[in-house]
């Protein structure tokens, strides 16, 4: 990837910071996965509880979103 400068549509979500906002976490999951309010909030609440999860983004809007999704607390 770092090569031929492109890259997948996965990100990985790793960790929260315990400090964020909890409805931002959701609405950005939302907004760059096309889940629903139950997706985003179980994917939101898995990655707080540790555990890693796996979403996909459009190819297009992937630095976007793994921007967005840093903003609120995620590692990425």
């Amino acid at each position: 990837a770092m090569l031929t400068g492109t890259h997948n549509n996965r990100i990985v979500l790793k960790r929260v910071s315990p400090d964020t906002d909890r409805v931002a976490r959701i609405k950005e999951i939302r907004n760059w996965t096309g889940y629903g309010l139950k997706e985003a909030k179980d994917a939101s609440d898995l990655v707080e509880m540790g555990k890693p999860v796996d979403i996909t983004v459009r190819p297009q809007e992937y630095s976007m979103a793994v921007t967005g999704l840093r903003r609120v607390g995620f590692e990425v």
